[in-house]
């Protein structure tokens, strides 16, 4: 807005000089402007003696500024250049030539000064809205610094200041600490025994992370979804269960001890059961119901009274 400003009032008292100019002039509808100031020359070809006159501040660093037709026409009238808009939607683009050091760079300089800061954590920034590209003149060496490196964990803040080629500028955003945690790298459905195969480990901001989390992979393996899961999302302790090793129906290997005797045969299980849980099982030639410790998939053992 200031430099709308300064630009009006350039163009007013331009208009009090009251100048005439008899050679013709081209309008330029592109401007890379290179110093700090617009120029006449800059604006229109064939400016002459005037080409130098300024006109008001140039762009910021890699910024643009546009001259509508309305704009052109009062600073021709005002150098007497004689031009004229043939259909009012004529304009000159001025942008500010600048190197730029893109968000991308800003951000990995940024992560390894934290990482300084706090060894041994992980971490994501995200920057404020307008910590945007920061713009350098051309031709200068973009050796960028993060200075004055401030931060808040319990907040989740951080303010810092870039410096590069003379130039400083600052710089804030949100800073959230990370946890690994395990998750399924493919879906698995009710019931599906995790292996360690199934599992893989991502990174989520620790603040994200629920009371009821399972945080350690050995909590996984060996247990069995309550329900179907998807790939790639924190497990509840309460979304896991023991699998069910033997089902009701099916055919199950009884294993039968009695002192160092053991002895293994078929039977029916009557009812569902998990590692360890007691089942009943019925042997299908005496027809005898036992009660059976489950030990594996489709295995019990039975301990004789007395061994």
């Amino acid at each position: 807005m200031m430099r709308l400003a300064s630009l009006a009032a350039s163009l007013w008292l331009t208009l009090c000089v009251g100048m005439a100019f008899a050679d013709p002039v081209t309008l330029r509808a592109r401007v890379e402007a290179n110093g700090p100031a617009i120029t006449l020359g800059d604006v229109f070809d064939g400016a002459g003696r005037y080409a130098g006159h300024e006109l008001a501040p140039a762009p910021a660093l890699g910024a643009e500024m546009v001259l509508s037709a309305h704009d052109l026409a009062r600073i021709s009238d005002a150098f007497g250049f004689g031009w004229r808009s043939q259909n009012g939607m004529e304009k000159t683009v001025i942008r500010r030539d600048a190197q730029e050091i893109d968000r991308f760079q800003i951000e990995a300089a940024l992560q390894d000064k934290l990482s300084a800061a706090l060894p041994n954590q992980r971490f994501e920034t995200v920057f404020d809205s307008r910590s945007s590209a920061f713009y350098i003149p051309p031709h200068e060496a973009a050796a960028l610094e993060v200075e004055d490196l401030r931060y808040d964990l319990s907040r989740g803040v951080f303010r810092a200041t870039l410096s590069a080629a003379g130039l400083r500028r600052d710089i804030s955003g949100q800073l959230y600490l990370l946890t690994s945690v395990p998750v399924l790298s493919q879906p698995k459905r009710m019931g599906d025994i995790i292996t360690a195969s199934d599992i893989t480990q991502v990174d989520i901001r620790a603040a994200d992370i629920a009371a009821h989390t399972v945080i350690d992979a050995a909590q996984l393996v060996g247990l069995a979804p309550r329900r179907n899961l998807p790939a790639l999302r924190t497990i509840a302790a309460g979304d896991i269960v023991q699998p069910t090793l033997v089902k009701k129906g099916d055919m199950v290997t009884v294993t039968l001890q009695s002192g160092p005797i053991h002895l293994t045969t078929q039977a029916r299980a009557l009812e569902n059961g998990a590692a360890g849980e007691l089942v009943k099982v019925m042997n299908m030639s005496s027809r005898q119901v036992l009660d059976a410790v489950v030990t594996g998939m489709q295995a019990v053992s039975v301990r004789v009274a007395g061994s």
